[in-house]
């Protein structure tokens, strides 16, 4: 269970997220929406261990995980993905997943749902936003996370290949996968999650439950 216990987080002098607690079981789907500063990509950031609050806890299977830095939260299977694709140099799936053949079996299969396979075997630098966008996402899953943190991933895409994105996740990600997904596209975040709430300046409008 991913847990995060009274959350306050500022940049500077500004109180970006405060007192915010979320908790996920296995399998459950939280879906973030809010105006653009209202602290929705910073819980994803808190999630993940690119920021570090100022008060409160973070806990994965009951082990405190406060203050420690993003590859430690990686190897506890907690998976994100940024709003701009943050990819290596080459994007073949092979190489980037590069554990098993599986996994690669996984990533092709996503990337051939949402039309992109053509791809599979080009640069970074070769591929535009939005194939290079679902190519990150398809990475992200095709690992099994036990927690993937989605940030906003339809910005960009057309209704179609937003469409075929939203089926490749749920075609492909695991059941027992907890899901945060940060989207300003309701119609797409609905149907991806099991419970949707709302921040504004920080804060919860109602707190999510143990979902």
């Amino acid at each position: 269970m991913l847990s995060l216990h009274r959350i306050t987080c500022s940049y500077g002098p500004v109180e970006v997220l405060s007192d915010v607690s979320v908790k996920l079981k296995p399998g459950s789907r939280l879906g973030l929406c809010g105006t653009n500063g209202s602290g929705k990509s910073t819980v994803i950031n808190i999630a993940s261990g690119f920021v570090k609050p100022i008060r409160g806890e973070i806990f994965i299977d009951q082990e405190p995980f406060t203050g420690k830095p993003p590859w430690y939260f990686a190897r506890a299977g907690i998976v994100r993905t940024f709003q701009i694709p943050r990819f290596m140099s080459s994007v073949v799936l092979g190489k980037q997943l590069g554990t098993t053949k599986l996994a690669i079996e996984r990533g092709r299969a996503i990337v051939s749902d949402c039309g992109i396979a053509h791809y599979n075997d080009a640069f970074k630098d070769e591929i535009p936003l939005v194939p290079l966008k679902i190519f990150e996402i398809a990475r992200s899953i095709a690992v099994q996370p036990n927690v993937l943190l989605l940030d906003e991933p339809s910005a960009g895409l057309s209704q179609s290949d937003a469409t075929n994105l939203f089926e490749a996740i749920t075609r492909h990600l695991n059941k027992t996968c907890s899901l945060i997904v940060v989207e300003h596209r309701q119609d797409f975040m609905r149907r991806l999650a099991d419970q949707v709430v709302e921040l504004i300046d920080g804060k919860f409008v109602s707190q999510p439950g143990i979902i």
